[in-house]
Order: structure tokens, then sequence, then C-alpha cells
């Protein structure tokens, strides 16, 4: 059996807050999932990410993570999350992930 996991990443405005340490809460996030979240998933055969804030969608999904494609998922942490913008569709990311992962 296939072992798939989505992380969703909340992109709305809140993200935009600054938490104690002078520090975005955005920013803290692609930490958190850079240094202690995406190293321990080299057991998953292929990983999604889906951003939400105002609209949701698979922005990029990354394949065969354990055949070295974390540097692709790293870069994309880093470099192409959009800045925090609208509201924070919950559900729908959730339903929308939930959907994704069916098929």
């Amino acid at each position: 059996m296939k072992t798939i996991i989505e992380i969703l990443i909340d992109v709305s405005s809140s993200m935009e807050e600054i938490l104690p340490g002078n520090k975005k809460k955005i920013e803290f996030a692609k930490e958190i999932l850079i240094d202690r979240i995406i190293p321990n998933l080299n057991y998953s055969d292929a990983i999604g990410i889906r951003l939400f804030g105002g609209h949701c969608g698979i922005i990029n999904e990354v394949e065969n993570i354990p055949q070295a494609n974390f540097s692709k998922l790293k870069a994309f942490i880093e470099n192409q999350i959009p800045a925090p913008h609208g509201s924070t569709p919950l559900a729908l990311a959730i339903r929308t992930s939930v959907d994704n992962l069916k098929r």
C-alpha cells in the first residue's frame, strides 16, 4: 500500500501576524516544515502541498520523496509560498484534500 501525504499550509492574512521573537507566523510555519516535519516523511511514496487562503488547490505535488526530491519540496516551501492574503477556507481545504487523497 502506498503512503501519500498532503500538507495543508494556511496562507491567509492571519499568517502575516508577528509572533514573539519578531517572526511572522508564515515564516515560523516554513521553518517547522523544513526542519522538523519534512525530514521525518522519508517513508512516504508521494507528498502534496495544498495552500489555502482565499482559494484552495494543489499548488505543487512532489512524488517519490524517498528518491531525493526533498530538495525540491524544501525549495518550494522556501521560495514559492505566496505572501499571505485572503480568508481562511479551512473546511474547504480539508474537504478538498480528503477528496484528492481518495482518488
